[in-house]
């Protein structure tokens, strides 16, 4: 097999393992939230859903930027060595950031909580701990190209079970319990699956390389410094896709906070096929950038736009059409989000027309290009959404969201364009792009524009 195709299989491997997972964890999550706003009441359910929105952040405050980190170290690591000082130095790392991040978080995420509140934020503060590490373990699992393995540490895999968990719960409550009962079932599931993929990874992992003359913190604090800039790209995607959610339970009463915050968890999920797509790519690309091949991953990440774009496409357009009989499953009244939804969702396409710009300047190294764009694009978008949330509504809320994510996204087109010369964007060629990521366009003639990147134009 050559290098091509071995690129391709793990490609196709990892990507479909992923949406199979990821369908599946989509349906829980979507159960999960359902389950959740019937069981509660309007002040607590907008609660829980906040707390979804911690379990995102909190991990990337938590991790620095160490996930997309971690992938670049590993797979440039010159022996099994190498490797096992990235990996412990990783872990550590998030650990002892998460530990000391988490409770800050836990107290933001939970401003709409009013009963319990302190019990509620030490336990939010464990759960995004367990998650910060768990979600790394996936990162190195990825890296290592154990693929199973990734998949089963990450969040998709994990809302599978804890629904199961929940409905047990909720059941054999008569359909109606706690906040804090439902945080409880869903830290226990956390940690019970941290505790599995954890212990696979350590019984796994090559031993120390003996010898090197490092102390076990310096490549910890070398880890966290090249992470620094990527926390910035993975705060900025949080900020737009998810941090709507907490303004609206600060600045609007319980049932409009609930209507916000479901139509924001629901409009997510359009993106899911970008958001796949750019974790089964990051480590082969990260592969090929290293050994020289540059025109080939402008061709992958060009590729898997086009695939991602084309999906979402369709995901907004059923948003539009569906989106009042999907909302109307969480109960009574809820379905009037639905415009809230549609324009969320439609924001969305930014993310996946530009994504692989993102992954572009992540796996060569150019985390502080795109840490100046985020910042840029964040000193307007997030001043306009607070402006919007304040003077206007649920709904001048949900288009500032939406122009935040095409304005983010953008920015990483602007500059990948200033670093390469080019930005890896969709095409209309949907069936060459399919051969692409099956890895047999291998006798394709490059086009003139990714001639001059592979022979060192605009390189980084």
């Amino acid at each position: 097999m050559t290098q091509a195709a071995g690129e391709a299989q793990e490609v196709r491997r990892s990507f479909g393992l992923r949406m199979v997972v990821a369908v599946l964890g989509l349906v829980a999550t979507f159960g999960t939230s359902v389950l959740a706003v019937r069981a509660l009441d309007a002040r607590p359910a907008a609660g829980f859903l906040a707390v979804l929105g911690a379990l995102m952040l909190g991990p990337m405050v938590g991790r620095l930027g160490l996930g997309q980190s971690a992938i670049r170290a590993i797979s440039a690591a010159p022996g099994p060595g190498e490797v096992a000082v990235q990996v412990v130095a990783h872990l550590r790392a998030v650990a002892l950031l998460s530990l000391l991040t988490a409770p800050a978080v836990a107290w933001l995420a939970t401003a709409v909580v009013q009963d319990d509140r302190g019990r509620v934020v030490l336990l939010v503060a464990a759960m995004i701990v367990l998650e910060t590490v768990r979600l790394t373990v996936s990162d190195v699992f990825a890296a290592l190209g154990r693929i199973p393995w990734s998949v089963a540490a990450t969040h998709h895999s994990r809302s599978i079970i804890a629904l199961v968990a929940m409905g047990v719960v909720v059941l054999a409550s008569g359909g109606s319990t706690t906040l804090l009962t439902l945080l409880t079932v869903y830290a226990g599931t956390s940690l019970a699956l941290l505790a599995v993929v954890l212990s696979a990874l350590l019984v796994g992992l090559p031993r120390r390389a003996r010898g090197t003359g490092r102390r076990w913190w310096a490549p910890m604090l070398a880890a966290v410094a090249a992470g620094a800039w990527l926390f910035t790209v993975e705060l900025g995607a949080f900020l737009v896709g998810r941090g709507d959610v907490w303004l609206a339970g600060w600045a609007f009463g319980a049932q409009d906070a609930l209507e916000y915050s479901t139509a924001s968890v629901l409009a997510m999920q359009v993106t899911v096929l970008e958001g796949l797509a750019n974790i089964a790519i990051a480590p082969v690309a990260a592969r090929m950038w290293a050994a020289g091949e540059h025109a080939r991953v402008f061709r992958l990440l060009s590729a898997s736009a086009t695939l991602s774009t084309a999906v979402t496409v369709l995901a907004v357009a059923l948003a539009w059409l569906l989106g009042p009989q999907a909302l109307a499953l969480y109960g009574d009244g809820l379905g009037d989000a639905a415009p809230y939804l549609g324009v969320l969702a439609t924001g969305g396409l930014g993310m996946a027309v530009c994504g692989s710009c993102a992954v572009l300047l992540v796996v060569t190294g150019n985390g502080r290009a795109a840490a100046g764009s985020v910042t840029v694009a964040m000193l307007v978008a997030v001043p306009a959404a607070v402006l919007a949330a304040r003077l206007g509504g649920p709904l001048p809320l949900a288009v500032a969201s939406a122009v935040a994510t095409a304005v983010l996204f953008g920015s990483y087109v602007v500059a990948c364009r200033r670093t390469f010369g080019r930005a890896p964007l969709p095409t209309r060629h949907l069936r060459t792009s399919l051969l692409v990521l099956a890895g047999r366009d291998a006798a394709a003639p490059a086009s003139p524009e990714t001639e001059i990147v592979a022979t060192g134009g605009g390189a980084a």
